[in-house]
C-alpha cells in the first residue's frame, strides 16, 4: 500500500522504487529462509516475520507518507477500498507462495 500511497500523492518515482525494494525484500527474505537450516526456522514464531514487516512498515508510511495522506484526506480525497488492499495482498501472497514453492522445487 505504500506505493499506491505514493501514486495517489503523484510520486509515481516513489511508488516504482518502493515497488521495487518491496520484491527484493521479499525475495531476500524468502531465500535466507529457504537457505537456513529447518530446526533454525522452526525455533522462529510463525507471527515475528510479519510483526517486524508490519512494523517497519507502519513506521515508513508515518515518516515518508503521513503529511501527505493527511493533506489528501482533508482536501476531500478518498481512502482506498479494503477490497482493494485485501486483493493485493491475496495476490501479493500468490506471488511470494510460487517463488517459495519453485525455490524448493529446485533446492529438492
Amino acid at each position: 500500500m505504500l506505493g499506491e500511497n505514493f501514486k495517489v500523492m503523484g510520486k509515481k518515482d516513489s511508488a516504482r522504487k518502493t515497488f521495487i525494494i518491496g520484491a527484493a525484500s521479499v525475495i531476500a527474505i524468502s531465500i535466507a529462509l529457504i537457505l537456513t537450516p529447518e530446526n533454525i526456522v522452526e525455533q522462529i514464531p510463525n507471527y515475528l516475520l510479519t510483526a517486524v514487516a508490519a512494523g517497519v512498515l507502519a513506521g515508513l508510511a508515518k515518516k515518508h507518507q503521513e503529511k501527505g495522506i493527511k493533506d489528501i484526506l482533508s482536501s476531500g480525497g478518498k481512502k482506498q477500498s479494503v477490497w482493494k488492499i485485501a486483493a493485493i495482498t491475496v495476490l501479493s501472497t500468490l506471488i511470494m507462495l510460487a517463488f517459495v514453492l519453485a525455490v524448493s522445487a529446485i533446492m529438492a
